[in-house]
């Protein structure tokens, strides 16, 4: 889209000069005071939307490449009232790994964190809706240097046992 806003820039930026430098206003019969007011205000109109255009270039999103989990497993004890998840976070430069622990009654089916990881804050949410043996739990992993998150999620299936689940997945970042 920032390819758009600035083919739009050029647009106004070029009609602006040919309408300001065009030899017709000169010797046009209209050139008298009222005429040039009228002429700069359409000038500092189209100059305030051009300001208006060119900030939206400037705050467009830069894709991000998707972040990838790696390794990732669960370990609950037999009381499960403990679970602790080790897995990788490879954003596509350097892997940060984390080690993130949920303590609660019913530990594999609890909300936990957040919890720091480095550059990183993971929180986690397990939901049985539909249905409790189909539940599953969704990691929200946020890098706090940029203000972005992913949404990582795992079945109750693909953690069971305390096997790391292949293959790694892969989730797009989203603006925090």
């Amino acid at each position: 889209m920032p390819s758009v806003h600035a083919f739009l820039l050029i647009l106004i930026l070029t009609t602006l000069i040919r309408t300001t430098h065009s030899p017709n206003l000169e010797h046009s019969p209209s050139n008298n005071p009222i005429s040039h007011q009228i002429a700069n205000m359409q000038i500092y109109q189209l100059l305030l939307a051009t300001g208006l255009f060119a900030s939206s270039i400037f705050a467009a999103p830069v894709a991000s490449s998707d972040w990838t989990v790696r390794s990732m497993k669960r370990v609950c004890n037999d009381e499960n009232t403990s679970c602790t998840w080790t897995f990788g976070i490879d954003p596509g430069s350097e892997i940060t790994d984390c080690t993130y622990v949920v303590e609660a009654d019913d530990a594999s089916h609890a909300n936990g964190g957040p919890s720091p990881c480095g550059k990183y804050s993971i929180s986690s949410g397990w939901s049985g809706q539909f249905d409790p043996t189909n539940g599953f739990t969704t990691l929200s992993i946020v890098n706090n240097e940029i203000s972005q998150i992913i949404w990582a999620g795992y079945t109750d299936e693909q953690l069971e046992g305390g096997n790391v689940v292949e293959p790694d997945q892969s989730y797009p970042p989203s603006p925090v």
